[in-house]
C-alpha cells in the first residue's frame, strides 16, 4: 500500500530508519557526548515527518545522555511541520537553518548527523560540505554523513572528526533481502557511490570482503547474519560492530582515513 504523503513537504522518511545510526551514537560514541553534557546533537534534515528526530531524542534520553536535539531543516515547512506535530519537548527542538550556518538555530553541537540529506549533490562537493559540517563542532565532536535505502535495511555512512579528518567508514545491514559485499556499493555515501574503482583502497577492500564472503558461503554458512559476521571476521581490514548498534555492520578504518577518490582526468 501507498504511505500517505503530506501535502506540499518532500523529504522521505520512515519509523526505524536510521536506528542503526542511534546505536552507533549511544553505544560506540556515547563517550563523546557525555564529555559535553548539555552540548546539542544537531540532527540535519527532517523530512515530510520527524520520525528520525524524535527517535534519536528518544535514543539519547533513554541512555541517560543529557544531550538535547535539534532537528533543523532549509525548507520551512518541513519544521512547522515538524512542530506542530510533536509539540514542545525540552530535549528536542525544530529550527530552519542551512547546513552551512547552523548557528543560526544552535549552539556548536557536539554531534551532527546528515543522513540522507547529501546523497543529491554534485560528488566532488561533498567533501567541502562534509568540512563545512564538521567545522561547527565543538572540538572533539563527530558528523555522521552518509546514505541507507528508504527503509534503513542497509547504509553506509562517514565518521569524521571535528577537525575534518575521515576516520571511518560504517557499513550497516539488517540482512533483509540478503546479503553481500556487493549490496553496499549502490548505498555508499555520496562522495564514494559509483567511484569504487577511482578509490583503489576501497576498491581493494571490496575485493578482500568478497573473497571472505565467498569462501564463506563455500563452507555452507548461508544465513545473511552468518555471512556478514564471517567476512567480516576474515576480512583484516573490517572490524565488526559492537552488539546493540540497532543493526549489524563492520567499520573501516584506515590509518591515514577514509580516502577521497582519485579525481577524474
Amino acid at each position: 500500500m501507498r504511505r500517505r504523503r503530506t501535502p506540499g513537504l518532500r523529504g522521505r522518511t520512515r519509523p526505524g530508519r536510521l536506528d542503526a545510526w542511534n546505536g552507533l551514537l549511544v553505544n560506540v560514541f556515547g563517550n563523546v557526548l557525555r564529555a559535553r553534557p548539555g552540548a546539542p546533537v544537531v540532527d540535519v534534515g527532517i523530512g515530510d515527518q520527524p520520525h528520525t528526530a524524535v527517535e534519536l531524542a528518544d535514543a539519547l534520553r533513554a541512555a541517560g545522555l543529557e544531550n538535547p536535539v535539534v532537528a533543523v531543516d532549509a525548507v520551512a515547512a518541513r519544521v512547522d511541520h515538524a512542530r506542530a506535530t510533536v509539540g514542545p519537548r525540552a530535549d528536542l527542538r525544530f529550527a530552519v537553518a542551512d547546513l552551512r550556518d547552523l548557528g543560526a538555530a544552535s549552539a556548536a553541537p557536539v554531534a551532527i548527523r546528515a543522513a540522507n540529506v547529501l546523497r543529491q549533490s554534485a560528488p566532488d562537493a561533498v567533501p567541502g560540505l562534509q568540512q563545512a559540517l564538521a567545522g561547527q563542532l565543538v572540538p572533539g565532536g563527530l558528523l555522521l554523513e552518509g546514505s541507507t535505502d528508504l527503509d534503513g535495511t542497509i547504509g553506509c555512512f562517514h565518521h569524521i572528526t571535528a577537525a575534518g579528518r575521515r576516520a571511518g567508514l560504517v557499513f550497516t545491514t539488517t540482512g533483509v533481502g540478503g546479503f553481500a559485499p556487493v549490496r553496499f556499493r549502490d548505498h555508499l555515501p555520496r562522495d564514494l557511490r559509483g567511484r569504487v574503482r577511482a578509490t583503489p583502497a576501497l576498491a581493494a577492500l571490496f575485493d578482500a570482503w568478497t573473497a571472505a564472503f565467498e569462501a564463506a558461503r563455500a563452507r555452507g554458512i548461508a544465513t545473511p547474519g552468518a555471512l556478514l559476521a564471517a567476512s567480516v571476521a576474515a576480512t583484516p581490514a573490517l572490524a565488526p560492530l559492537p552488539s546493540g548498534c540497532g543493526a549489524p555492520g563492520a567499520c573501516w578504518a584506515p590509518p591515514t582515513g577514509v580516502p577521497l577518490p582519485t579525481p577524474e582526468p
